[in-house]
């Protein structure tokens, strides 16, 4: 009984691992989708006005 209950808490920690990396990937990928540009807008807009 021991051995099943281990196995079956190291099966779900991985689980819930790969699900906190893939919304970490996906949290990073949404904030450069949304900082690059607005960036790249700043550094046009400073250089315009240098």
């Amino acid at each position: 009984m021991h051995e099943l209950f281990a196995t079956a808490y190291a099966g779900g920690f991985h689980a819930a691992m790969l699900t906190a990396a893939i919304a970490a990937f996906l949290t990073a990928a949404l904030l450069i989708a949304v900082l690059a540009p607005a960036e790249a807008r700043l550094a046009r807009e400073a250089k315009q006005q240098a």
